[in-house]
């Protein structure tokens, strides 16, 4: 199945970049992951872990630091933060040398797949404002 074919299927707004999106694609699902979001997962991230919610909080509070986007899961007792980075990445370094103190800083090669399959998602977007407001 080519982009064409996807085009002509009226579907040019989704992207089918794994096997199982092409499958769900040819039988019908509408479930396909729209392109906006197939494009925030290729963009720079990193993933941090936390002991508490309150590490995670302690380690943003003096960050002035503004990010795409941030997603907080739960896995395994631990709290993930991934933080999507704007484009031009400034104050990448700042962010890790602030959260070395509270955070790990994990391999993200395949480790964000675990957390959507097993993990807990907590906040969908906007992590940073929402603890800011109600911890």
């Amino acid at each position: 199945m080519t982009g064409v074919e996807l085009q002509n299927d009226g579907l040019k707004n989704y992207s089918a970049s794994s096997l199982e999106d092409k499958l769900l694609i040819k039988m019908g699902n509408n479930s396909i992951v729209p392109v906006a979001q197939a494009q925030q997962r290729t963009q720079k991230f990193s993933i941090y872990c936390f002991n508490s919610i309150n590490d995670i909080k302690f380690a943003l509070e003096d960050l002035d630091t503004i990010f795409k986007d941030e997603i907080l899961y739960k896995y395994k007792g631990k709290y993930y933060l991934i933080i999507f980075y704007s484009k031009n990445n400034i104050g990448k370094k700042k962010i890790e040398t602030n959260f070395g103190e509270y955070a790990v800083l994990i391999n993200h090669n395949g480790f964000e797949l675990i957390l959507q399959e097993y993990g807990e998602c907590l906040i969908k977007n906007g992590a940073r404002n929402i603890i800011n407001l109600y911890f």
